[in-house]
């Protein structure tokens, strides 16, 4: 379909034709089946396809629609990380200011739009801040028209799927009769389940726009068959995505720095890694190599915005030869920086760690993987894919992307074949069964849904996804959670979060905090713990600062979050020597290792040492 027979559809002539100057010629394939599917009658719609295929625009339509169409409601683009939504509120405002398009954003760090949201088409936000406005403020979701769920395949995250999947519960529930919910992922085996609990219809495709030759690069020196065909040092073999067909490119050592440098003036290379000391040394490397690049701009524009600090100098000494690097120990500017002279074809190669794997629009020729170890383990199957699947621009003229892992012998070969380029992604599964504390999740319903008795609460949870899934498997798997659920409530009673009496439940002040705070009641019973042990004594902690960031570190709420432990053994003994410090004391070793290492690192960034000294 050309982009000009969008004028059918009443999108306005003046956006079309700067979506022409902008590069746009044609729609991919799963636009097509959108618009065919309802998308400017208001139909919500689960879009499941590869990525790298032009989902967003998908939403971007619906979007531009709404703001048409329907004035009076507002639209919320839902997005996993704070940077991502800050990546597409600039997109936004960039591409559809001058139209009139009104733009806000709304997260953990920018809230200055929030007080005025009613004057703004389009909100970009992260899910828990939606999950959030709308505990605060309920009347909020009478006036939400369209919902945009950028990567819905984080309902399966551990830490943050189930209330992920309560947000969606209260949109499906308690939102607007023609509220219309647009929700994205990459190819999900269950979309069709997903779709049907969303009360949407389900698009989907597993043709990519560009194709994808997934493979290895073998490094070992004695040759190997597999798959019939003879593999020598410097082949990759590869499998195409969309074909299915083995084949090989033969002499493609992309293992050495002789070869990589060359392909760089014509292909743009991304190359993961473990550790952000590496992603600097190899940056550093290729930059030695490499001449001069057209980034001046980008040097002046940091001199302008950033003070330089060491690691800002070796970027900028980098990105002067046409090199990035990108981890999460550079500044919000300086990724920003690094991610816009590579999507502008301004630099040829960045060394990352997983940082830019979360959905920033950095797509690449090709996508090497130097090892498939990372955290300490193998790369997960699905964050392989998703890695993977930037490879191959669409509307940059690539013919095809290519996704490289290595081996060095004939079973690693093997193995790595197996694992991941014959992987198929797991279904996305409901986390409520799984999670490990559901006292918050609990005290929501009860917030949101206006929950007065015990069989409403547990009617509430009938309309998640893990409600849809297990509405009809055997009464006994059904009794045991609701015995659960009824255990947990007894479990909030008793610790005052809520009140019961005779099936009735009220909820309590302290459980109205946790909501708006969306903390769990076992990092709420810490801080009473811990802070009533100092205030009763409060001589005791001449050393109160760290005493109170250690107790936060010690919480429920902060573990996933706390860092690595090093020097474990000169921390060890620090434990012992100031245990009279701290008001709670974790009994799990590493846990206990880790908070005060990231104790340690918050006092000294409180003390003034800058950022990109921590050694964390």
């Amino acid at each position: 379909m050309e982009i000009s027979e969008l004028l059918k559809y009443e999108v306005p002539e003046s956006l079309v034709s700067e979506l022409r100057k902008k590069g746009y010629s044609k729609l991919t394939a799963i636009q097509e089946l959108a618009i065919k599917s309802d998308l400017f009658e208001g139909q919500s719609l689960v879009i499941s396809a590869p990525t790298n295929t032009g989902k967003t625009f998908i939403a971007e339509l619906a979007i531009i629609n709404a703001a048409v169409f329907r004035k009076l409601s507002k639209t919320f683009y839902l997005l996993p990380l704070k940077a991502l939504a800050e990546e597409k509120f600039n997109d936004f405002q960039d591409k559809y200011s001058d139209w009139g398009l009104q733009v806000a954003i709304s997260t953990g760090e920018r809230s200055e739009f929030d007080a005025e949201l009613d004057n703004y088409d389009v909100i970009l936000a992260t899910y828990e801040k939606l999950l959030t406005l709308l505990i605060r403020y309920p009347n909020l979701i009478e006036q939400i028209g369209v919902v945009i769920f950028d990567e819905l395949q984080n309902i399966a995250d551990p830490y943050r799927g189930v209330n992920i999947e309560l947000l969606l519960s209260m949109l499906i529930t308690q939102g607007k009769a023609d509220l219309q919910i647009i929700a994205l992922s990459a190819t999900t085996p269950n979309a069709n389940e997903i779709a049907d609990w969303l009360r949407a219809d389900l698009v989907t495709s597993s043709i990519r726009e560009v194709e994808l030759r997934e493979g290895i690069a073998y490094t070992g020196d004695k040759s190997v068959k597999f798959h019939e065909l003879d593999i020598n040092k410097g082949d990759f073999i590869f499998k195409e995505y969309n074909t299915g067909k083995i084949s090989i490119e033969r002499n493609f050592d992309i293992n050495s720095f002789d070869f990589i440098i060359p392909l760089s003036n014509s292909e743009q290379i991304i190359i993961f890694v473990s550790k952000r000391e590496e992603a600097e040394q190899l940056a550093t490397r290729f930059s030695e190599h490499m001449e001069s690049s057209k980034t001046d701009s980008y040097l002046r524009e940091m001199e302008l915005r950033i003070d330089p600090t060491p690691t800002t100098i070796r970027l900028s000494r980098c990105l002067q030869n046409g090199v990035g690097f990108h981890h999460a120990g550079l500044l919000s500017s300086e990724k920003e920086v690094v991610e816009r002279a590579f999507f502008k074809g301004d630099i040829s190669i960045i060394c990352a760690t997983t940082t830019l794997a979360a959905g920033v629009n950095t797509p690449a020729k090709n996508i090497v993987f130097r090892s498939h170890q990372f955290w300490g383990g193998d790369l997960p199957v699905v964050h392989y894919k998703n890695m993977a699947g930037r490879a191959g621009r669409i509307f940059h003229h690539d013919d095809f992307g290519r996704s490289i892992l290595f081996a060095a012998n004939e079973k690693d070969l093997r193995a790595l074949w197996n694992r991941y380029i014959e992987a198929v992604l797991e279904p996305i599964e409901s986390q409520i069964l799984k999670y490990g504390e559901f006292g918050l999740p609990l005290l929501i319903i009860l917030s949101f849904f206006n929950c007065k008795k015990i069989n409403e609460i547990l009617s509430a949870i009938e309309n998640t996804f893990f409600g849809y899934k297990y509405a009809g498997t055997e009464d006994v798997i059904r009794k045991a959670f609701e015995k659960s659920i009824l255990k947990e409530i007894q479990f909030l009673n008793e610790n005052n979060f809520l009140d019961l009496s005779d099936d009735v439940v009220e909820m309590a002040e302290i459980g109205r905090c946790c909501v708006a705070e969306l903390i769990s009641p076992l990092t709420a019973i810490t801080f009473l713990e811990g802070l009533t042990k100092v205030n009763d004594n409060l001589e005791a902690y001449p050393d109160l600062i760290e005493t109170i960031i250690c107790l936060i570190c010690n919480t429920y709420d902060a573990r996933s979050s706390l860092l690595y432990a090093r020097n474990r053994k000169k921390l060890s003994k620090y434990a012992r020597n100031n245990i009279h410090k701290y008001v709670v004391y974790e009994r799990d070793q590493e846990l206990l290792l880790r908070s005060i290492f990231t104790t340690q690192m918050l006092l000294e960034w409180i003390d003034g040492i800058s950022y990109n000294e921590l050694k964390i």
